[in-house]
């Protein structure tokens, strides 16, 4: 039994060290997102670039590490004769020393404060770009007039005049 109890606070080890990375990660990926904010609105191409090739080098630790917390849950679930998705922090904390179990809850708090941050960040970014694309969209729209097909207006003489000439450019030939 005791051999069994120390295989799975080692196994609850590694398993607080790939939480640790995670944690990393969470807060690189806030980070980032505040930068692409700034970069947008500063209109920093070189730097969105630079931003975009750090995201494709980090996906590729984000996977590794995304492997290693799964085939720790499977070797746990397998200690513990139930299923890979009942493997939580809360269900391993009843399994752990007390010292462990400090850390675990400690790495679960931190998890659910970046959770929520991350969250927080993601809402803000979508937010702008969005409005980027409508800003965007309406200054398509006024320079090159689409859809303004149907706009007439008249003269004090009551002759019809289309709304052509307003426009930034025009698309007639």
């Amino acid at each position: 039994m005791k051999t069994a109890m120390a295989d799975i606070e080692n196994t609850v080890e590694k398993l607080l060290s790939v939480l640790d990375v995670d944690i990393q990660q969470i807060q690189e990926n806030i980070s980032r997102l505040n930068d692409l904010r700034g970069y947008v609105v500063c209109r920093n191409e070189e730097s969105l670039r630079n931003l975009l090739a750090q995201i494709r080098l980090s996906s590729q630790n984000y996977s590794q590490n995304e492997l290693r917390r799964s085939m720790l849950r499977k070797q746990l679930a397998t200690m513990l004769t139930c299923s890979e998705s009942e493997i939580t922090l809360t269900k391993l904390q009843g399994y752990l020393s007390e010292d462990k179990k400090v850390l675990a809850a400690q790495r679960k708090s931190k998890l659910q404060v970046l959770s929520v941050e991350l969250m927080q960040e993601h809402r803000s970014t979508t937010m702008l770009l969005k409005d980027c694309a409508n800003f965007n969209s309406l200054l398509l729209r006024s320079i090159l007039e689409v859809g303004r097909e149907g706009s007439v207006t008249y003269s004090s003489s009551g002759q019809a005049q289309n709304q052509r000439n307003n426009a930034f450019m025009n698309l007639q030939f």
